[in-house]
């Protein structure tokens, strides 16, 4: 009998061969950014600590006093909005790979995010590629190259190489943290629940002018970032890491719910 697992499966594949494709056309892009890539070793040199929180935009960062963390911490895309209410916190790395913002008419948005912590370092996407020849020379701006198969558990993760598609900054924030020998893991704001509510869902007000995606579209990629994440806690445990999940009321159940 054919099932929704057998499907599931079966797109997954085909998702993984049609990326096998894509990256034979991308191979010219990738060798190209070799030198990038290899920056990438780098990142481990801003590493303070054993443990690593993950922060999220869901609506409870809120309630969460970041000054308090007693660790290094992963902040992601408009976290910068947030600057003024954690006025003395600067995060150890700052993540993004939203394709927004590599869209020209959010320019003064793009410029705003990589000037609000410029001693962090700044992960991009080398999706951003009419970027990569400007900001290359900055010695915190990284760029990733994330197009490769889905991840699951028997992937490397390296950052100087072709990374795992994630298709969620939180879920590229744990390859990060996973790449940098972090031993605890711990999420923060990762409400994990756009498709199941009418309520604000950010810590922060949205107001980039992009549309709502209908509830199928945001079901269907739901289904594979969660794919991810049980992958991503499947392997954590076979590599003796620790991943918790502190979102108040979160959805993501694939990691222990603190």
């Amino acid at each position: 009998m054919f099932t929704l697992n057998n499907l599931l499966n079966y797109t997954i594949k085909l998702y993984n061969l049609a990326n096998y494709l894509l990256c034979f056309f991308l191979l010219l892009l990738y060798f190209s950014l070799k030198t990038n890539r290899k920056k990438n070793v780098n990142l481990i040199n801003y590493k303070k600590s054993k443990k690593c929180y993950i922060c999220g935009n869901g609506p409870s960062l809120i309630d969460t006093d970041l000054t308090l963390l007693d660790g290094d911490s992963i902040v992601v895309n408009d976290f910068f909005r947030l600057k003024e209410k954690y006025i003395t916190f600067v995060p150890t790395y700052y993540c993004v790979v939203d394709s927004l913002y590599a869209m020209k008419k959010f320019s003064d948005k793009r410029d705003m995010l990589m000037n609000a912590y410029p001693n962090t370092p700044l992960i991009l996407s080398s999706k951003y590629m009419k970027l990569i020849t400007k900001l290359q020379h900055k010695k915190n701006i990284f760029f990733i190259c994330e197009w490769g198969n889905l991840f699951n558990r028997r992937k490397r993760i390296d950052f100087s190489k072709l990374l795992p598609a994630g298709h969620n900054v939180i879920c590229f924030c744990i390859f990060l943290a996973i790449y940098l020998g972090y031993d605890e893991i711990f999420l923060l704001g990762c409400d994990y629940n756009l498709f199941a509510t009418q309520q604000p869902t950010h810590c922060y007000k949205v107001d980039d002018g992009s549309r709502k995606k209908n509830l199928l579209d945001i079901m269907f990629r739901y289904c594979f970032v969660t794919y991810v994440h049980y992958e991503l806690a499947e392997y954590a445990k076979l590599n003796n890491i620790i991943i918790k999940n502190l979102s108040k009321k979160s959805l993501l159940d694939a990691y222990n719910l603190i």
